[in-house]
């Protein structure tokens, strides 16, 4: 083991920025990264895709059954990210969580819950509260708007008994402040960090110059995310969408194993299958030329011509030899990534008497 082939291992894992690892941020949290003394680049940078080739499937893909689905609540995300408490029995069941504008459903297991640390307390701040929106009656009901970089929930007072909550915590965060008469107000807002921490501002409004904000819905193509995480031992539903969605949130009354399965088929389903992608996946960084390969590939793997094992000692791909036969696509301990060294390579598939 060369100590400079594992010091660049881990070099390219702690160096290779966010972006470049994105594409394979889902699927490391159920294939943890395995570090050896030699590794294949994309492995490393979590850039799955690139050899793990994915298909689109379109209006293929399947329904999640909503006659099993125990509905819960609907949540209107208008922009940013938003964690939801899960209370009690809640945190230990399979969430699913839809949309219909754009078309969006997720099943998600108990079993698989990111952890996320409080943030440097920099965060901590209110940026920016706004009246974004009024209704005239009997009395006036103002809508106050808050952003901070961070999720927080809200409790806004404006004297008088005047007073109002924003539920679940969000970067952006909304709450309608009622039984208001013509005039100004000065408002004061509380501000609870996921998390620890806590802020205060005041803010000064006249309810004669509220002005309505029309925050865009989001569209087909925008990226919605929902997950579980958990923030010092408390679970949460995590929902983030680039514009205005209305999330509908349940959970499913079956066993979490079930589930887990479920979601594993599903990510999966997308993938192209090994035999199919196993010599594809290389020659789209490799030509033939640079690997200098001299073994034949996408061959069948014939035991009844005498000159091979009856059960080879190497993995074949749909029957056939392929690349990753006798190379390790991910990480291994000896040079160019091979399953075996030297002639017990050779010896894994072919009779001695050839040697």
């Amino acid at each position: 083991m060369r100590w400079w082939s594992v010091f660049l291992s881990l070099v390219a894992v702690l160096v290779v920025p966010g972006w470049a690892r994105g594409a394979g941020q889902d699927c490391v949290k159920c294939h943890h990264l395995e570090i050896k003394a030699y590794a294949h680049p994309p492995y490393l940078s979590r850039r799955c895709d690139e050899c793990h080739l994915r298909v689109e499937i379109g209006s293929t893909r399947p329904g999640i059954p909503s006659e099993g689905v125990k509905w819960w609540r609907e949540v209107e995300i208008v922009a940013g990210e938003y964690y939801l408490p899960l209370p009690g029995r809640m945190a230990r069941l399979p969430l699913v969580v839809t949309s219909r504008e754009p078309e969006f459903q997720k099943l998600l297991s108990p079993d698989l819950v990111s952890k996320v640390g409080a943030p440097e307390r920099e965060k901590f701040v209110l940026k920016r509260i706004y009246p974004c929106d009024e209704v005239q009656g009997v009395t006036i009901s103002v809508e106050l708007c808050m952003e901070a970089g961070w999720p927080f929930e809200a409790e806004v007072e404006c004297g008088k008994g005047v007073r109002s909550f924003a539920e679940g915590y969000g970067t952006l965060q909304r709450v309608w402040i009622d039984g208001l008469r013509p005039g100004t107000y000065r408002c004061r807002v509380r501000a609870q960090f996921l998390g620890d921490g806590e802020a205060e501002k005041e803010i000064s409004f006249d309810t004669h110059l509220v002005e309505t904000v029309k925050f865009p819905r989001a569209a087909a193509g925008d990226q919605l995310e929902a997950e579980i995480r958990e923030v010092e031992g408390v679970r949460y539903l995590y929902l983030q969408a680039p514009a205005r969605v209305v999330f509908r949130v349940g959970y499913l009354p079956v066993k979490p194993a079930e589930v887990k399965r479920k979601i594993r088929d599903e990510a999966h389903r997308e993938l192209r299958p090994p035999a199919e992608v196993a010599t594809d996946a290389c020659y789209r960084c490799h030509t033939k030329h640079s690997l200098g390969a001299s073994h034949p590939v996408d061959v069948v793997y014939n035991p009844g011509d005498g000159k091979v094992r009856q059960k080879p000692g190497l993995p074949l791909f749909g029957g056939k030899v392929a690349c990753a036969s006798c190379h390790e696509p991910h990480t291994s301990n000896r040079p160019y990534l091979l399953r075996k060294q030297g002639k017990e390579l050779c010896l894994s598939c072919h009779l001695p008497r050839y040697f």
